[in-house]
């Protein structure tokens, strides 16, 4: 059975997870675009150079794509959503349109093994074409500042690819000295030993792949909901209504107390 301190670590982990996924596609981007820039100023633009400024145009795509796909990012925007309506337009719904999340969504998310290994050989593919043309403008620059004819120029882009590229196994290992590392810090502690509830049900996870279509259905897809000025009207009533019960509680309570000493 399930603990509920494997499923904190397993969502400590994804988080960990999405936050060097960012990092690092942030990281990607910058070098590419500064690749991108140092080939067009140069005076003359080979054909090698052009194919490698496309390459790594499409290099970028796929790695934004990955990111956005990802579960955990979508499930946070989702639940900003969940949070307050008209945010969630503009988080979840215009952002999944601009990505073509409808039609695209049971391709590019990881909860099917075939369309993700598909999804990974042609990333692997073109990530690894990009990398021998990278390495092949650098060699290019290194003579040309032999000769002394250009400044050297030098870009991390190979690099950055290749460590992209051997993210999945690299996090697929890195659970086990993380859960481990866990388990020995924390093994004094009694929260190891309780069970999660009969009623639990995985889905309601923020890292589940089935969290939208779960909470959809019990939001009944958001139907009739107010949004814009209506919500900030109806939110505001609701915590006023709230408040008022909550004090109505406390008078209560404090009428009584006389009585029951």
């Amino acid at each position: 059975m399930a603990r509920q301190a494997t499923l904190v670590l397993y969502s400590c982990f994804k988080f960990i997870e999405l936050i060097l996924q960012i990092f690092w596609t942030g990281l990607m981007c910058a070098s590419g675009l500064w690749l991108v820039d140092k080939i067009r100023e140069q005076t003359i633009v080979l054909d090698e150079d052009r194919t490698l400024m496309y390459m790594v145009g499409v290099s970028l795509v796929l790695v934004i794509y990955q990111l956005f796909y990802n579960t955990l990012l979508i499930n946070l925007r989702f639940n900003v959503k969940m949070k307050c309506v008209t945010a969630g337009l503009c988080v979840f719904d215009c952002v999944n349109f601009a990505f073509c999340y409808c039609c695209l969504k049971k391709v590019c998310k990881n909860n099917n093994w075939i369309f993700v290994l598909l999804k990974w050989v042609l990333q692997i593919g073109v990530m690894a074409f990009t990398y021998t043309l990278v390495k092949g403008k650098q060699d290019r620059w290194e003579e040309e500042f032999e000769v002394g004819t250009l400044v050297r120029g030098t870009t991390r882009f190979d690099m950055y690819l290749i460590v992209y590229m051997a993210q999945v196994p690299f996090f697929q290992v890195l659970r086990i000295p993380f859960f481990l590392c866990a388990s020995f810090f924390t093994c004094c502690c009694d929260f190891w030993d309780k069970p999660l509830a009969d009623n639990f049900e995985m889905e309601q996870m923020i890292w589940n792949y089935e969290f939208v279509e779960y909470e959809l259905g019990l939001l009944h897809n958001f139907e009739h909901h107010p949004v814009g000025r209506a919500e900030y009207t109806f939110n505001r009533e609701l915590a006023f209504v709230r408040q008022e019960t909550n004090r109505l509680r406390e008078a209560e309570i404090a009428a009584q107390a006389p009585g029951d000493q």
